[in-house]
C-alpha cells in the first residue's frame, strides 16, 4: 500500500482520539518539518545529559530510557498534556516522505493515543514498541541515516553552517518568493522572520515554540558570562517575550526577546555571537 493511502487510514483512525483544537501546552501548531539539524541537536543535548545511553542497541538501562524521554521531548514530538506521542505531528512528518512503503499493518498494531506517565521507562517502552512494529518509520523519524528521502533537504541547516548563515539563505529565498508573488512585507516583518529562524536554530526557541530559558542561560555559561544578574535578566526578558506569544506568529515574541536582552545585558552580543558559532556543530 502506498504511503498516501496509509496516511488517509491514519487520519481516519486517529480522528476520534486526537483533539482538533489548538492547545499551547501540546504545541499542536508548531512546524512539523523535522529537520536533520533538530535531530542532531536533540541527540547531542540528550547524550550530554545521559552519556552512558545505549544509542546503538537501545538496551533497557536507566540512562537509555531517560535518553529517549529527553530525545522525544527535545524533538517536539511529545504531547505535553498527555506526555504521550503527538500523533498529529508524526502524521505531518510522514506526509513528507517521498517513498512508497507498506506500513499499514504495523500502524494498526500501534496505539498513538496512549497517555504516558512522563517517567523515562514509560516513554522508552512506548518508543521501543513503535520501533519493533514500525522500524522504517522509526528510523526515518528518529535518526539521520534513513534511506528515505525528505521533502526538501536544503531547508535544514548543515553541519558547519551557522544559524545566521542558514537563515540568511532562507531569508533570501523567502524574499525572492514574495517578490514573485508581489506580496508586500515590511522590513520589520522580514527581520522578525529571520530572527525567528535564528532563534530556532540556536535553540532560544524550543521545539514547541516557547522561549527556552535554560538554553539562553546555557549560552551565557558557554560565553563564561553566567551570573545571578544574567539569570535575572534572562528570566525577565523571557517573561516579557512570552507576553507577546501568538500561536500563529512568533515574530513579535522573538523581537521582544531580542530587544530586551540587548537593552538589559551588556554582554548579550558576545553571548549571541558565540552561540551562533557553536551552532555550526550540529
Amino acid at each position: 500500500m502506498a504511503y498516501k493511502n496509509v496516511f488517509k487510514i491514519l487520519v481516519i483512525l486517529l480522528a476520534t482520539s486526537v483533539d482538533t483544537n489548538y492547545c499551547q501546552e501540546s504545541g499542536e501548531l508548531r512546524n512539523s518539518n523535522l529537520s536533520d539539524a533538530l535531530i542532531r541537536h536533540a541527540r547531542l543535548t540528550c547524550l550530554q545529559q545521559y552519556p552512558q545511553a545505549d544509542t546503538i542497541n537501545y538496551s533497557s538501562t536507566p540512562e537509555t530510557q531517560c535518553f529517549f524521554h529527553c530525545f522525544l521531548y527535545r524533538m517536539g514530538l511529545m504531547d505535553l498534556k498527555t506526555r504521550g506521542l503527538n500523533s498529529r505531528k508524526f502524521i505531518d512528518i510522514w506526509e513528507k516522505i517521498e517513498e512508497a512503503f507498506e506500513e499499514d499493518i504495523c500502524l494498526d498494531r500501534f496505539d498513538f493515543s496512549e497517555p504516558l506517565s512522563g517517567i523515562c521507562i514509560d516513554t522508552y517502552r512506548k518508543l521501543m514498541e513503535f520501533r519493533n512494529n514500525c522500524l522504517e518509520l522509526f528510523e526515518y523519524t528518529f535518526t539521520t541515516n534513513s534511506t528515505w528521502k525528505k521533502e526538501d533537504p536544503k531547508m535544514s541547516k548543515k553541519i558547519g553552517q551557522s544559524a545566521t548563515e542558514f537563515c540568511d539563505f532562507i531569508n533570501a529565498e523567502n524574499i525572492l518568493a514574495k517578490e514573485t508573488s508581489q506580496d508586500e512585507v515590511s522590513l520589520l516583518t522580514e527581520y522578525q522572520e529571520k530572527l525567528q529562524c535564528i532563534f530556532e536554530n540556536i535553540h532560544y526557541l524550543d521545539a514547541y515554540g516557547r522561549i527556552d530559558e535554560s538554553e539562553i542561560n546555557l549560552s551565557y555559561q558557554e560565553a563564561l558570562e553566567d551570573s545571578i544578574e544574567s539569570r535575572d535578566v534572562v528570566r525577565n526578558c523571557s517573561r516579557r517575550a512570552n507576553a507577546k506569544y501568538d500561536k500563529y506568529y512568533f515574530g513579535n515574541m522573538v523581537w521582544e526577546l531580542q530587544k530586551c536582552l540587548k537593552a538589559q545585558s551588556p554582554v548579550y552580543d558576545k553571548v549571541y555571537k558565540l552561540r551562533d558559532e557553536i551552532s555550526r556543530n550540529y
